[in-house]
């Protein structure tokens, strides 16, 4: 149980430390202030207040921004990265709140030694953590027997990030040369000291190494996939691929630990079901509260689409994560003229997106109203009915109308692996929608949802939100 939940474990230990790295600043910086003398004495509650407020500002920030989920698999200087950010934006507001709180006796040394104190106790306490990382990783926490199948160099970028920062927890166990390719021997530096087999051989090498991770390259270089897969489901390995379009999203801010897309995955039952439970919950309080502060908003864009073009105020349609699977009514602000659906066959020519996206630049279908609405992401509001009733969730793949669906290539549909995006609820926004929308091909979008499935949490789901406010205030990547 322990093993198969350290990373978990792990993410609540490097909680807890910072909370002790703050905690520690503070009472440090309360001794320090004692030093001077001729200064009243500081006030229990007010030294209490100032503690609390960073305490709270710095985690609830860092793990906004990602810094928790980063501190199992990010490099170091990405973790410093999110820290420091964190940080500046903690000051501001623990300074703002002070001074409101106690602005008559505003412990200034107090809080200059706090914030002084806090980074240096936070890379103590970081460095802590890696060393007790590495300790447990001695005992196979943390450790995962990798293969790498299908190897023709694609993937070698990927070895040497698994070999420079062995945080990752990542040990290759062999590459496997798959199909025709099974006589070309792959080159890769000597100092990897792996060893080469054919597919073939795959069985007793995941049976004898005890393997449970597996990476390829990339779908289109793997022969023998569907065997690959049923090794994988009877060995309980998880399968990831290790695409070129994956490892562009990299690029991403917000995906921080990225070794690959997961294709499959062993099935955890009771762990799913807890998940479903806990991010509808949190779907249905998120829902209402957003209802009730957009609520002017709503009623401004109902009353603008009024006046311009009359009824219908809302404008629904047919979509679905897969073709064929829980379809469902997709509610928007009518942002286009009512002839709109019509007129589409007249503008497939002038398509700019490919797979199975549609866009036009400057669509004539669009009304005055509808470029607000569509600019400032306002037209979505509606769908917090669709969450409300259990169609959608705040926060997953997007869905795509059935025509989009249809029209998909067969380049694009990734050996059918596009088709586990039905495993998540509908979002409202997701990782695509913050990435720029427009900047993202149908690939990418596909793999961006994989890797949200695979990553599913609250946490995660607050960050996705949280990074949504500025694209929609900017209108980044709107449609």
């Amino acid at each position: 149980m322990m093993r198969r939940n350290w990373r978990t474990l792990f993410i609540a230990l490097a909680f807890l430390i910072d909370s002790a790295a703050i905690a520690t600043s503070g009472f440090l910086a309360y001794g320090f202030r004692s030093l001077f003398t001729g200064l009243p004495p500081l006030n229990t509650r007010i030294f209490a207040t100032v503690v609390f407020i960073t305490w709270f500002s710095l985690l609830f920030f860092a793990s906004l921004l990602g810094l928790y989920r980063a501190a199992y698999h990010a490099e170091r200087s990405k973790q410093y990265a999110l820290s420091v950010k964190s940080f500046l934006y903690t000051m501001p507001i623990v300074l703002s709140l002070i001074y409101i709180l106690q602005w008559e006796n505003f412990p200034r040394r107090f809080t200059l030694a706090l914030f002084i104190l806090i980074p240096i106790f936070f890379l103590i306490g970081r460095r802590i953590l890696e060393a007790f990382n590495k300790f447990m990783q001695q005992y196979g926490y943390g450790i995962h027997n990798t293969l790498i199948v299908g190897y023709n160099g694609l993937g070698e970028r990927v070895i040497k990030r698994f070999q420079t920062i062995p945080e990752l927890g990542y040990r290759i166990k062999a590459l496997v040369t798959s199909g025709a390719r099974a006589h070309h021997k792959p080159t890769y530096p000597a100092e990897y000291n792996i060893g080469h087999f054919k597919l073939s051989q795959l069985p007793s090498i995941v049976e004898r190494e005890r393997v449970d991770r597996i990476f390829v390259p990339s779908l289109e270089e793997v022969e023998g996939l569907p065997n690959l897969v049923e090794t994988c489901e009877q060995n309980n390995v998880k399968l990831k691929v290790l695409s070129p379009e994956s490892e562009d999203l990299l690029r991403f801010f917000y995906i921080h630990d990225l070794a690959g897309i997961t294709l499959y995955a062993p099935p955890r039952r009771k762990t799913a079901r807890i998940k479903r439970i806990t991010k509808r919950i949190f779907d249905i309080i998120g829902s209402l509260l957003t209802l009730l502060l957009v609520s002017p908003i709503f009623l401004l864009a109902v009353s603008a689409i009024l006046i311009e073009d009359g009824f219908p105020i809302f404008f629904r349609q047919r979509r679905a994560l897969v073709k064929g699977k829980d379809e469902f009514h997709l509610l928007k602000f009518r942002s286009m003229r009512k002839d709109a659906d019509a007129r589409r066959s007249e503008l497939d020519s002038l398509n700019i997106r490919t797979g199975g996206l549609f866009f036009v630049e400057n669509d004539p279908r669009i009304t005055r109203v509808g470029k607000i609405l569509r600019r400032f992401s306002i037209d979505e509001l509606p769908q917090l009915l669709n969450v409300l009733k259990g169609e959608m969730s705040l926060t997953g793949p997007r869905p795509l109308s059935i025509p989009d669906l249809e029209s998909i290539t067969p380049e694009n549909r990734m050996k059918g692996y596009y088709e586990h995006r039905g495993e998540a609820k509908p979002g409202m926004t997701g990782l695509w929608q913050i990435s720029g929308r427009r900047e993202v091909n149908f690939k990418e979008m596909i793999l961006l949802d994989l890797y949200y499935i695979e990553n599913q949490s609250i946490m995660l789901d607050l960050e996705i939100m949280f990074a949504t406010i500025p694209v929609v205030f900017f209108g980044r990547g709107a449609y």
